[in-house]
């Protein structure tokens, strides 16, 4: 193609080819612009200055504990976002030092007491919803197994809600 004649779909890709971190930001700055709310709130996200220290943690198994209505669970639901669909958003990067591996599928567990009370009152909405509380965007929200219990990623990442009890409730202390 002559130099400044416009890429045609389907044309062929001059230079190298893009790193999964460019093409992963590239997506991310695509889906800003569009009007997906769950993004936006993903996007925006600024963590809470105690939880900045354990953003930072590497590990494979990450637990929280602290008091009701601490922010727990927003901030796995955040953690859990980012390893599964691959991108950090602006207001975590500067405490995030867990390398995500974007060159193959992410697998992401999260655990929960029960299936009946915990995913549909507290997990389904700080993931899904659409008013004031999902943080999971569409684009990794649109393939759910309910049977399974997964959120399929259109990279190959799976999201999973696993209950420690699937059959039994589990008792609350109030």
């Amino acid at each position: 193609a002559e130099a400044g004649a416009m890429k045609n779909p389907g044309d062929m890709q001059q230079g190298p080819p893009k790193s999964p971190e460019l093409a992963i930001e590239e997506l991310a700055q695509t889906l800003v612009n569009q009007r997906d709310p769950r993004f936006k709130r993903f996007w925006d996200y600024k963590p809470a200055p105690i939880i900045c220290r354990w953003l930072q943690n590497s590990k494979r198994v990450n637990c929280l504990i602290g008091a009701k209505r601490s922010m727990k669970t927003s901030d796995g639901i955040i953690k859990a976002c980012c390893v599964y669909t691959g991108i950090v958003p602006p207001g975590i990067r500067a405490h995030w030092k867990k390398n995500i591996p974007l060159d193959r599928p992410r697998h992401v567990r999260i655990i929960i007491g029960s299936y009946s009370k915990h995913w549909p009152e507290t997990i389904r909405p700080y993931l899904i919803a659409d008013d004031k509380y999902g943080f999971l965007p569409r684009a990794w929200a649109s393939e759910y197994s309910s049977s399974e219990h997964m959120f399929y990623g259109p990279d190959g990442s799976w999201l999973s809600i696993t209950a420690v009890d699937p059959d039994q409730d589990v008792e609350q202390d109030e």
